[in-house]
């Protein structure tokens, strides 16, 4: 197998994981937000709204940031990263034992996203110009599906084994999927000059 075609399956792989933990929580969020102590129905309608939206804005918000310091350091850097602090932040999520932690992770996960935007880079930069349309079918494939999947495995683990598993067994995915990442896809990248003088001048120290 040509080596664009192995780095794309394996970026596309650990896309639909990817998303498929961001998704996860939306199945079961109302329930979950009810066993933190939220019981009035109209407040738990409004921290499930929030707590839904929070992560998307402040990953909006952060997403020109990454998205340059990906420009100076490298898109498969950026993905590692994304993945790793989801990784950690559903670990955190499953030991919540009050609404505002939820909240304070949620923007914590937003603020440290990025995801989309860094697959998107590192698909387009180790893939072919003539097959970008091919790649960014497969990523469109990837990002649907990994959406559709989330809530239905979040759904189906919550039922079965409980809230905070659930966000364990979802955190091993990311985990996996961060791993693959770093150990499969190379990305033939090349620093800005001025990044490539200053990495010179510490390692010469």
């Amino acid at each position: 197998m040509e080596a664009w075609k192995k780095n794309l399956y394996v970026v596309g792989t650990a896309q639909l994981m990817g998303f498929a933990t961001i998704n996860f929580i939306a199945s079961f969020l109302p329930l979950y937000v009810k066993s933190l102590g939220v019981t009035d129905p109209s407040e738990v309608a409004i921290w499930s709204g929030i707590l839904l939206g929070v992560s998307a804005f402040f990953a909006a918000v952060s997403g020109p940031i990454w998205g340059n310091i990906g420009d100076r350091t490298g898109r498969k850097l950026m993905v590692v990263r994304v993945l790793l602090s989801n990784t950690v932040i559903s670990i955190l999520l499953g030991f919540s034992s009050r609404v505002w932690h939820v909240l304070i992770l949620r923007s914590i996960q937003g603020a440290l996203g990025g995801f989309m935007a860094a697959s998107l880079a590192l698909i387009t930069t180790i893939t072919p110009a003539g097959e970008i349309g091919f790649a960014l079918g497969l990523y469109q494939f990837a990002m649907t599906a990994g959406g559709a999947l989330g809530p239905l495995l979040g759904g189906f683990l919550a039922d079965t084994v409980g809230f905070q598993w659930t966000f364990i067994i979802m955190a091993g995915f990311t985990l996996v999927a961060a791993l693959l990442v770093k150990a499969y896809v190379f990305e033939d990248f090349t620093p800005p000059q001025e990044i490539s003088q200053q990495i010179s001048f510490f390692t010469s120290l």
